[in-house]
C-alpha cells in the first residue's frame, strides 16, 4: 500500500523527483571526485633452500617444501613494530600486507603495498624488496647459521607501476547515492500529501451551520418546568384542549392561562 502511494506520488511530482535525481547525480559526482583513490603495488619473492638441503647437482626448486616454517617466521618478524613502523614513518599514508602465496602451495611471500599516491607506493615497494631479504639474513646471522645452511630469498615478480585502486570512491559514491535517492522520494512523497490536503481544504465548500434560537414560548415554557412537546401533567391540571373551528386556526392554551381556568371551576363547584 505505502509502495504504491508513494509510486503515485512520483507521477504527480514527477518535476520533483527529476530536480532530486539531478541534485544526487551532482552531489554523487562531487563526492566520487573529492575522495582520493588509492594506489596498489606487489611483489613476490620465493625462499630458496640452502646447498646442504639440496643434493649435488638437483635442481634446488625440488626441494621446497620444507621451507613453510622459515616462511612464517620471516612473515611474522617483517610485519613486526621492529621492522615495519620505521618503514610507515618513512611513507606517511601506506600500508603494508606481507603474507604466503595463496595460489600454490611453495614457500612464496607477496608484499601487497597501497599508499595515496603512486611515487610513495612505489618507493614503499622498493623498501619492502630490500627489507624482506635483509630480515631474513639477519635472523639467520643471530643464530648463527652456517654458511652452507643458508636460506636465500629469490625475486620472483614485481609491478612497474601501481594500480589505481577506485574502492574508497566507490563506496562514498555509493552511501551518497543512496541516501539522495531515499531522500528524494520522501521528500516528494510528504510534499504530494501536503499538496493534496491543501487542495481538499480549498475546493470544500465552507458551510455555515446556524442554529436557531429558541422562541420565546418555548423559554417561558423551560421557566416552568415544561419540556415542548411533552406537557407535564399534575393533580390540578388537565390538557389543554384546543378549539377547532372552520376556517380557525389550531391555537393552544398556555399554562397559565390553563391553571386559572381550573382554579375558577373548583370556585364554582363550591
Amino acid at each position: 500500500m505505502f509502495v504504491r502511494d508513494l509510486i503515485q506520488s512520483c507521477l504527480r511530482r514527477w518535476y520533483l523527483v527529476v530536480v532530486g535525481l539531478l541534485m544526487t547525480g551532482a552531489a554523487s559526482y562531487l563526492v566520487f571526485q573529492a575522495v582520493p583513490p588509492t594506489y596498489e603495488a606487489k611483489a613476490s619473492m620465493v625462499l630458496v633452500p640452502p646447498q646442504v638441503a639440496v643434493t649435488t647437482g638437483e635442481n634446488p626448486f625440488l626441494y621446497l617444501g620444507g621451507l613453510d616454517q622459515a616462511l612464517g617466521v620471516l612473515q611474522v618478524k617483517v610485519t613486526g613494530p621492529e621492522v615495519a613502523e620505521p618503514l610507515l614513518e618513512e611513507y606517511p599514508g601506506t600500508a603494508i600486507t606481507v603474507a604466503q602465496d595463496e595460489s600454490t602451495t611453495g614457500p612464496i611471500i607477496v608484499a601487497d603495498v597501497t599508499g595515496p599516491d603512486a611515487l610513495s607506493t612505489m618507493d614503499m615497494l622498493e623498501a619492502m624488496k630490500t627489507t624482506i631479504p635483509s630480515t631474513l639474513a639477519t635472523l639467520q646471522t643471530d643464530l648463527d647459521v652456517p654458511k652452507a645452511s643458508v636460506i636465500t630469498v629469490l625475486p620472483l615478480a614485481a609491478d612497474a607501476s601501481p594500480t589505481v585502486v577506485y574502492k574508497k570512491p566507490i563506496q562514498f559514491t555509493g552511501i551518497v547515492t543512496a541516501m539522495g535517492l531515499a531522500a528524494t522520494f520522501l521528500l516528494v512523497g510528504l510534499a504530494d500529501g501536503f499538496l493534496e490536503r491543501r487542495k481538499m481544504r480549498k475546493s470544500r465548500p465552507n458551510d455555515l451551520v446556524s442554529v436557531p434560537q429558541l422562541s420565546t414560548l418555548e423559554g417561558e415554557w423551560e421557566h416552568h418546568g415544561h419540556t415542548p412537546g411533552k406537557p407535564q401533567q399534575g393533580k390540578g391540571s388537565q390538557p389543554a384542549k384546543s378549539n377547532r373551528g372552520k376556517g380557525s386556526p389550531t391555537t393552544s392554551t398556555p399554562p397559565e392561562t390553563e391553571t386559572k381556568l381550573v382554579g375558577s371551576r373548583r370556585e364554582n363547584r363550591r
